[in-house]
């Protein structure tokens, strides 16, 4: 009992429990919603919600990372200042970006749904730093909280707005609604009156933004890169083929990102811990590698053979009729998610041997990709079928050769 209460108190369960608790609850509720929504629906809220996943990650300009990191408070207040700063600033500016290319691709969307987006990007900024400072005093039973919260809030507004049919506003609201809930609870130890002090102290501000300046250009660009590797898929399907098609690829994309967040964030936590004690005792880390290695593939080997052969009759019942098209997608993609899931839990390796620049490199290979097919589709006139298997081929060949990479140097060979 004491072992038991020991794992049930420790960070990593709790914060793993909220995200499996999360992501569960967007199962449950996904049937409902493909049997309210119609695929033109979710695909036009997938489509303006991207932006928000882009983005999201990176509105505070990595500087509320510092907020864990530094010690003293006035460089916890500075960091947490300039993080709401550029949030805004960031939000406008991606905002407007995003209203000209919706404009030019001759997608029409309301105020109402745009003024909606730019609240989420104002709410998720703030989040970010919120998270961040209950990180900092290891609020971990916190953070799992809202995140269950939110999930709830969210999917259960999302049912009711597609009952009285409220189409692409009501699935927009429901997510405002999910990521304004517990936000209160992550504030409330914030001293408003101590930040709105240091924001007035223009002069520190300046010298503790030039101090970390490296954020913006090296974590910053990084980050970025990283998210909109994968979220630019969205764009380029949406703009060839139309938001019906976006949308069955959307319930695809969603469930074969469920193993991704439940399984490869939580053994690339595991993977880190073990290949960081491994190569500060003996300066390489190729057990820990192999023990990973073995364990996430004997996970990827059932999931990619039974979405394989089945997806395309589960998603017909799962989902309601019609859906099996995305199971038809889930079938094309699924071998490079089976690889992605096992390489991206490895990923700390480039951090732990301090090899950065190639991690930035092969993400950058996976947007040259993308770009690449997507202009041969656009002049060849491809199918989606097409694109997907392009997508699917290329992305598995970059991330072999980038495990081949990271084997080689678990052996702790170092510059």
């Amino acid at each position: 009992m004491h072992i038991i209460r020991k794992i049930r108190s420790s960070s990593f369960f709790q914060l793993t429990f909220g995200s499996i608790l999360s992501q569960l609850i967007i199962i449950l509720i996904s049937p409902l919603t493909t049997r309210i929504y119609s695929p033109e629906i979710l695909g036009q809220y997938t489509m303006l919600i991207s932006l928000v996943s882009t983005i999201g990650p990176v509105l505070c300009l990595k500087y509320d990372s510092l907020i864990i990191s530094e010690k003293e408070n006035i460089n916890v207040n500075s960091a947490i200042v300039i993080s709401v700063i550029s949030t805004i600033g960031l939000s406008m500016i991606s905002l407007l970006v995003y209203i000209i290319y919706l404009s030019s691709s001759n997608k029409f969307f309301s105020i109402i749904q745009v003024s909606i987006l730019f609240i989420l990007l104002l709410l998720t900024g703030l989040t970010n730093i919120a998270m961040a400072m209950s990180n900092k005093e290891k609020k971990y039973s916190l953070i799992a909280q809202v995140t269950v919260i939110r999930s709830l809030v969210q999917n259960a507004s999302l049912i009711l707005f597609g009952y009285f049919s409220f189409g692409t506003t009501g699935m927009l609201t429901s997510q405002l609604l999910g990521t304004t809930s517990g936000f209160k609870k992550l504030v409330d130890k914030f001293d408003f009156a101590r930040l709105y002090e240091s924001s007035k102290d223009r002069v520190y501000l300046k010298k503790f933004f030039i101090k970390h300046i490296n954020l913006v250009k090296y974590s910053f660009p990084a980050q970025f890169i990283n998210s909109i590797s994968y979220t630019i898929l969205n764009f380029f399907i949406f703009g060839l083929f139309g938001s019906t098609i976006f949308g069955f690829y959307s319930i695809s994309f969603r469930m074969l990102g469920m193993p991704l967040t439940i399984i490869s964030q939580n053994a690339s936590k595991i993977f880190f811990k073990e290949a960081s004690d491994e190569w500060n005792n003996e300066k390489k880390f190729n057990k820990a590698l192999l023990k990973s290695s073995i364990t996430l593939f004997l996970l990827a080997i059932p999931m990619v053979l039974i979405l394989f052969f089945f997806s395309p009759y589960l998603f017909e019942i799962v989902f309601g009729k019609g859906w099996g098209i995305s199971g038809e997608y889930v079938k094309i993609l699924v071998p490079m998610y089976g690889v992605r899931m096992v390489v991206s839990s490895l990923t700390p390796s480039f951090l732990i041997c301090k090899k950065q620049n190639m991690e930035f490199f092969f993400q950058n290979s996976f947007l040259a990709v993308s770009i690449l097919i997507y202009v041969y589709s656009k002049f060849q006139q491809l199918s989606i079928e097409s694109f997907l298997i392009g997508i699917s081929f290329f992305y598995t060949i970059i991330y072999l050769i980038m495990y081949v990479y990271i084997y080689m140097i678990s052996f702790g060979k170092r510059d």
